[in-house]
């Protein structure tokens, strides 16, 4: 799923600060030749839906509202 974000937020930037919380992203500009994206990311996940799944996804929305 391609997520937009604010214009504000560097995906790339926000995929280290991910890391850090044990959340990987995959920041839009990965998926392009050209200079753009760098607001988007990609989220990817197997399994079922979980608390864990939902408190990293509250924790990526607190870190990229950080960004702003």
């Amino acid at each position: 799923m391609r997520i937009g974000l604010d214009e504000k937020i560097d995906t790339s930037v926000l995929y280290y600060k991910d890391l850090n919380n044990g959340i990987s992203i995959a920041p839009g500009r990965i998926f392009t030749l050209q200079n753009q994206f760098h607001n988007c990311l990609r989220l990817n996940y197997g399994g079922e839906w979980n608390r864990d799944i939902e408190k990293a996804l509250v924790k990526l929305g607190q870190l990229a509202n950080q960004m702003i």
